[in-house]
């Protein structure tokens, strides 16, 4: 297959972490996808994401483009202790925090202050060795702020914070390919039903920004485009509570709606035509209606209709049909396949977030808006069933939750 030629990279690049007020796209890598960091950088991405057990058997997914100044996220992933044994990559059982033969469960969690403290650091310490730049405090999903398991979360976050600090982790390794600070963000993993009230969203949001970290990785389940309006209000609201705190905020599984959320100069993270929403448990292996283990759903999105498509079925097919692809790695009036589908996904992807966040914030809400409502109309055009249209609802529910803050969104009750 020849590879379309390759953007020029941006002049005057800024640093590969994200900062306060300037968004950025995060491609989440999957299994074997090294490939794409060469189209992604042509195409202003500075910063990758990988699960950190993947790195066993593929550790290419760190390499950057020679000479470039990319970093690299590890995800620890560590809300995989929470699903039975038999349900982990086996190269996830294989770290050091990731073989408990039970189930994680925050509430129920009986744990050392040896256990605790190595279940804070080891995650760390391991995506340092393994070259990570931007490193992630060990999570899993827990309950609101009170709770036991919200507690114990708090405690690794500020462990893992501490054991940074204290070992001089800022500073880069001697002959670092990326010479740049260190950072580490407080991971939160949360389900939106425990973010439906006010109090709940701002007691959960202040009890993070009182840790000493230098950002927010969220990851909030039941946030996505096809959720309700009520559920992308809250979790939203949850977001821009944190970024109050003045640091930088990553929405990482929000779907579709990280497009709206891109506009809004906060960053995100999403899978490649795979993994684009946060799922706990989300069970590795994956089984068809005869109970036959299948492979991994590939997903083959198109911008003209602001979602993504099964590879594979009639649905995809109408679309690229309907709308011809500009991706100029297949034939445009049909879907990608093979290993096309990542490749297609890392150019458009990387492409419409710089439409994102090209210009000025009211600006580009309204062209999310706009070009959300253009894609609804061809999915009419294309006979897509009503579900397949585009979620303008859902962006209209995500700015309004993000405006309200801390505050109750529009049409939401005070609970105090």
């Amino acid at each position: 297959m020849v590879l379309p030629e390759q953007a020029e990279p941006p002049k005057d690049l800024p640093a590969p972490h994200p900062e306060p007020g300037r968004a950025q796209f995060l491609p989440r890598l999957g299994y074997g996808q090294q490939g794409l960091i060469g189209l992604l950088e042509a195409r202003g991405v500075r910063t990758t994401v990988a699960p950190l057990y993947f790195l066993r058997d593929n550790p290419e997914l760190t390499l950057m483009p020679s000479g470039q100044r990319m970093g690299t996220v590890l995800d620890p992933c560590t809300q995989l202790r929470q699903v039975p044994w038999a349900e982990r990559p086996s190269a996830f059982r294989a770290l050091g925090f990731g073989n408990d033969p039970e189930p994680y469960e925050p509430d129920m969690a009986r744990l050392s202050d040896e256990e605790l403290m190595h279940l804070a650091i080891n995650p760390i310490d391991e995506a340092r060795g393994r070259g990570g730049t931007l490193f992630l405090t060990t999570f899993h999903q827990a309950g609101g702020a009170g709770t036991r398991g919200r507690d114990i979360e708090l405690l690794l976050a500020e462990l893992g914070i501490a054991h940074f600090l204290s070992q001089g982790m800022r500073e880069p390794p001697p002959f670092a390919a990326v010479d740049v600070a260190r950072q580490i963000y407080a991971a939160i993993a949360v389900h939106v039903r425990d973010l439906a009230s006010p109090t709940a969203r701002a007691a959960l949001a202040q009890s993070y920004l009182a840790l000493g970290g230098d950002g927010f990785w969220v990851k909030i389940e039941g946030f996505h485009e096809r959720s309700s309006s009520e559920q992308i209000r809250n979790g939203a609201s949850f977001l821009s509570a944190l970024r109050e705190g003045g640091k930088p905020v990553v929405s990482c599984g929000a779907g579709q709606l990280h497009l709206g959320l891109l506009a809004d100069d906060f960053s995100v993270s999403i899978g490649l035509a795979e993994g684009e929403r946060f799922r706990v448990p989300a069970p590795w292996r994956k089984t068809n209606k005869e109970g036959e283990t299948r492979g991994r759903t590939r997903m083959a999105y198109h911008p003209k209709f602001h979602r993504s498509f099964r590879v594979g079925t009639d649905d995809a097919r109408k679309a690229f049909a309907a709308a011809p692809c500009e991706c100029k790695l297949h034939v445009s009036s049909t879907p990608p396949d093979g290993v096309g589908v990542a490749q297609h996904a890392a150019i458009l992807r990387a492409e419409q977030a710089g439409e994102a966040i090209n210009g000025e914030k009211e600006d580009r809400r309204e062209w999310v808006l706009a070009s959300s409502t253009m894609a609804s109309w061809a999915a009419a055009d294309a006979e897509l069933p009503p579900e397949k249209f585009s979620a303008t609802r859902s962006y209209e529910a995500l700015f309004s939750g993000l405006d309200a803050g801390h505050e109750p969104a529009a049409g939401e009750q005070a609970d105090f």
